[in-house]
Parts: structure tokens; C-alpha cells; sequence
């Protein structure tokens, strides 16, 4: 089971560098690289569901506006880290993206009013200390 997971982890980095660098290869502009990401990902959720789950989902107005949402603030993501990387490189690009989990331990207590997780806070600040050592 360890082995398993170990393997998932290195093949998550895997397609995450692997992601950028085809970012930087791809000629085409930041916006036409994200619509087709998303569209592809849309049709492949869209079959994967009609495979996997026979019934019909049914969504609410109100799920279906928090998943619009998901969705904008996904493609805004992508917009951003496909821009970084041609406006820079890939390892700078993946350096900040790497920074999300302190931004996220900053943003979450104020988002959803709790209490500031020390943990998540020190783990920020070891990953920017990380990346000051490599620049």
C-alpha cells in the first residue's frame, strides 16, 4: 500500500512538471492553451460519468452556480500558470505554484472562519525558505 502511494506522489510530479513543460513548448497563446485544456477536461468528465455512473445527475441551480465558480476560478488558475511559464520558465513557474499551500493556509481562516493552523503556516514558510535556496 505504501509502495502504491509512493508511486502515485511521484507520478503526480511527474505530470505536473511534465504539464509545464509542454506549457512552454506549445506555440499556442496562454487563452486558446486553457480552452482546450478545459473543454478536454469537460468531455472527459462528461464520458468518464456516463461510463462510470448509469443514472442521470441531477444538479441544482444553486451546485450548478458553485461549480460555474469552481470552474472560473480553475481556468483563472491555469490562465495564470500558463502565462507564468511564457513569461518566464518552467521552474520559476513551479516554484510559486508551489507556494499555494501558504497562500492557502493564509486565506483559508479568513475564508471559512477558523482558527490559523500553525502547521500549515511553518510548512509555508519552510517552502519559501526552500525557494530562496534555489534562487
Amino acid at each position: 500500500m505504501q509502495k502504491l502511494a509512493l508511486f502515485r506522489l511521484h507520478f503526480i510530479v511527474f505530470l505536473w512538471g511534465f504539464t509545464a513543460i509542454l506549457g512552454k513548448l506549445i506555440t499556442a497563446n496562454t487563452q486558446i492553451l486553457v480552452f482546450y485544456r478545459m473543454l478536454f477536461a469537460a468531455i472527459f468528465l462528461f464520458v468518464f460519468i456516463r461510463v462510470f455512473k448509469k443514472e442521470s445527475i441531477k444538479v441544482s441551480k444553486k451546485l450548478f452556480l458553485q461549480l460555474a465558480a469552481i470552474g472560473f476560478f480553475m481556468a483563472l488558475h491555469w490562465l495564470c500558470f500558463f502565462y507564468s511559464i511564457k513569461v518566464s520558465n518552467v521552474s520559476i513557474a513551479l516554484s510559486c505554484l508551489s507556494l499555494s499551500t501558504l497562500f492557502a493556509a493564509i486565506l483559508e481562516p479568513l475564508v471559512f472562519k477558523r482558527k490559523v493552523d500553525v502547521s500549515e503556516v511553518v510548512m509555508g514558510i519552510v517552502i519559501v525558505a526552500c525557494i530562496l535556496l534555489i534562487f
